[in-house]
């Protein structure tokens, strides 16, 4: 005797019904309209994407690739400051490197870090938007980097710069009474890598990537810091 098992009732036309005498599998279908777009690879929002991105590549079939990172930089504004009677020790320019592409990674690899000429806007931008900043840098360095791992690195502030703001961090000038004078004062940084050198670096914005002024006063044995970094700062990457 033959016995003919049904899944279910078939009043939903996308239910599968089994035969075991037919050993065959039916299935309903229909037809959902989809509409499509090209989207152009010079269209992208690169706007606090999660990394800033420095350096490049230079390829035979893609040609030369460059990404610069522009970015903010920011302070609290109700933290301790250093008095008059602190003594100024160093100032350092820190990148946090959390992701490596590229090649040839027992060479050096050099990052440079400029000031910009103009604010970054509370506006989005692209993958092909860029800004004015100075050709000298105020901070530069060659490293010896590691693949696959987190490469904390720090370059010497200029010194001018690193001077200047000391001075004005224990004057408590106005340019640091909050954010907006600030950026008045100091728009924000651009970081350039070398694409001869075939390695692009994916930094990671926050309280790793930027500037730390380091003093003391009499008699201390340990340095005190001051960061001025990155830390929920607007920022945005360049594809060039």
């Amino acid at each position: 005797m033959g016995i003919m098992v049904l899944i279910s009732a078939c009043s939903d036309p996308s239910e599968i019904i089994l035969d075991p005498d037919n050993n065959q599998i039916g299935v309903f279908y229909i037809e959902i309209p989809l509409s499509s777009s090209m989207v152009l690879l010079d269209s992208f929002s690169t706007t606090r994407q999660g990394t800033l991105v420095a350096g490049g590549d230079i390829s035979p079939f893609f040609g030369k690739t460059e990404a610069i990172s522009y970015s903010r930089l920011s302070f609290n504004p109700g933290g301790k400051v250093p008095t008059e009677e602190a003594i100024f020790d160093s100032a350092k320019f820190h990148l946090n490197i959390v992701g490596l592409s590229g090649t040839g990674f027992s060479q050096s690899k050099t990052f440079r870090v400029h000031r910009l000429n103009e604010p970054i806007l509370d506006t989005t931008y692209y993958n092909f938007n860029s800004l004015q900043f100075e050709d000298e840098t105020i901070a530069q360095g060659a490293f010896v980097l590691k693949a696959d791992t987190i490469n904390a690195v720090s370059m010497d502030l200029e010194g001018e710069l690193a001077l200047d703001l000391f001075s004005k961090l224990k004057a408590k000038d106005p340019v640091f009474a909050d954010l907006f004078a600030f950026r008045d004062y100091f728009p924000g940084i651009a970081i350039t890598g070398d694409a001869d050198q075939q390695v692009t670096a994916s930094i990671a914005p926050g309280s790793g990537t930027g500037i730390s002024l380091y003093y003391h006063y009499k008699d201390d044995t340990v340095a005190t810091v001051y960061p001025i970094n990155t830390i929920q700062s607007r920022y945005f990457n360049q594809i060039k």
